[in-house]
């Protein structure tokens, strides 16, 4: 496996996909808790898990020491 660091543009990428990812969550949990939803409520914590992975992606991504 190649060990070269993503560029910029990736990293960018995937910060900001996580990013909406995560307010797009809370945005379903919110409606799923006030509307008494399971579904939505279930789904908002799988956007919001979504993107806590991709956010901390990038940042292991960005920490990786140069080969």
């Amino acid at each position: 496996m190649d060990t070269v660091r993503p560029g910029a543009g990736t990293l960018l990428a995937k910060y900001l996909i996580g990013l909406l990812c995560l307010v797009v969550g809370m945005a379903l949990i919110l409606y799923g808790v006030f509307n008494q939803t399971v579904g939505a409520t279930v789904l908002g914590l799988a956007v919001g898990a979504l993107g806590v992975i991709l956010i901390a992606l990038k940042i292991i991504a960005r920490n990786r020491p140069p080969a």
